[in-house]
């Protein structure tokens, strides 16, 4: 949840997208973990 509010706040400010697309990589790899 905190991950996805963070997304947002990426997308309205746009800061930096390779600190956005880490934070997805990184969700992705703990999803995989507890989907496993």
């Amino acid at each position: 949840m905190i991950l996805i509010l963070k997304s947002n706040d990426f997308i309205e400010t746009q800061p930096d997208f390779e600190t956005h697309v880490l934070a997805l990589e990184v969700f992705l790899f703990h999803w995989r973990k507890v989907a496993t």
